[in-house]
């Protein structure tokens, strides 16, 4: 870059931030490598048929995955309206061009609480499905999906992360007993890499990962894996098809840059990923020694180890000071470079996933910075 020219964001005026949250969405998720940037801007110096681009993309997603089936949406929200859609149309194409008004009782979704995210009971309920909570806040068991199921229910919704494997296979076990297809909302599920294999493993029917959090690719891109015949009535309702998914459309450079980052991802040497990650972790937890605290520590998330390895979180538990993890996150927010932390009652939460090289030494400046200026 010239020096002195200014980047994309300052020309808009958008103040760029230090992101020690995770990949979240609110936050642009992942930061993408060079090679599936370049791969990105090579794709868009082309045009392709992009029911080409996707048949040969997701064949290929399938080689990486070992999953009988493959594809690519604009999302992981996107994937899930998708698996819905598919779950009530099937391959018939009439009933894909109904919805959201397809004429079926068979179309209730049994949605764990623990999912609480409105947007997922959303896309279900856009794409013409009934949502049927199960469970309570802080669990679900096999025993409420069964006591749910009725003649009515199209599919089983299981959110992994809040919930483990051994649970999705109960209710993996449970589908094949109803004949009703289990969907796994994977969406932030990644790493370890062995989530790619281990879910459909277990027999679950349909699997969504969000392709721009831990694979690295653009935030704007998601994956279903799973069993071909639903895999196949997600393609049918999906874009550039003229069906209810046509709204999710997923660009050409969309496509490969997702599947450069898979390919990435899958070679990720997991053991020196964590190292790093630990790394940056003890590099700001080094800066609370001049911080007035009741303890500091280096958790993993989620808890129950969801992901193996697990992201190091840095947890600083902070003295009975007024408000004082509030106000140090203000001051982090505010400062030049806005830096972007958790908090959690009166401790601060600091993510080393998403930071990039020298962010925990800035992070450890400022830190101790904000907490002198209490």
């Amino acid at each position: 870059m010239v020096q002195n020219q200014k980047s994309v964001y300052e020309k808009l005026g958008v103040k760029r931030i230090i992101n020690a949250k995770g990949c979240v969405t609110t936050l642009g998720g992942s930061l993408m490598k060079p090679e599936v940037l370049d791969a990105m801007a090579d794709a868009s110096r082309h045009h392709v048929h992009l029911n080409e681009l996707l048949t040969k993309a997701s064949n290929r997603i399938t080689e990486l995955t070992g999953a009988e089936a493959a594809f690519i949406s604009s999302g992981a929200a996107a994937c899930l309206l998708l698996t819905a859609a598919a779950c009530l149309t099937g391959k018939n194409e009439s009933a894909v061009l109904k919805l959201p008004s397809l004429s079926t009782e068979r179309n209730e979704f049994l949605v764990s609480i623990v999912d609480e995210h409105t947007y997922i009971h959303q896309a279900f309920r856009t794409s013409g499905g009934k949502v049927i909570s199960v469970g309570d806040e802080n669990n679900v068991s096999v025993e409420d999906y069964a006591n749910a199921i009725n003649s009515n229910t199209a599919a089983l919704l299981f959110f992994y992360g809040e919930q483990s494997k051994a649970q999705l296979a109960e209710v993996v076990e449970l589908g094949k007993k109803e004949g009703i297809p289990v969907i796994v909302d994977a969406a932030s599920q990644l790493p370890p890499k062995s989530n790619l294999y281990d879910l459909i493993e277990i027999g679950a029917d349909l699997v969504v990962f969000s392709g721009g959090k831990g694979i690295g690719g653009p935030q704007c891109s998601g994956i279903i894996l799973g069993r071909k015949d639903l895999v196949d009535a997600c393609v049918m309702n999906a874009s550039p098809n003229s069906a209810i998914g046509r709204a999710l459309k997923v660009g050409k450079e969309e496509i490969v840059g997702l599947v450069t980052a898979l390919e990435n991802f899958v070679e990720t040497d997991e053991d020196q990923l964590l190292n790093e990650w630990l790394n940056r972790a003890n590099t700001i937890l080094q800066s609370a020694d001049g911080i007035s605290k009741i303890g500091t520590d280096i958790k993993y998330y989620p808890k129950g180890g969801a992901h193996t390895p697990v992201e190091p979180v840095v947890i600083i538990s902070l003295l009975d000071l007024e408000n004082a993890a509030e106000r140090i996150q203000e001051k982090l927010v505010s400062g030049d470079p806005s830096i972007e932390i958790d908090i959690e009652e009166n401790s601060l939460v600091i993510g080393t996933m998403s930071l990039k090289t020298g962010d925990a030494e800035i992070i450890a400046e400022k830190l101790s910075e904000a907490y002198k200026m209490l």
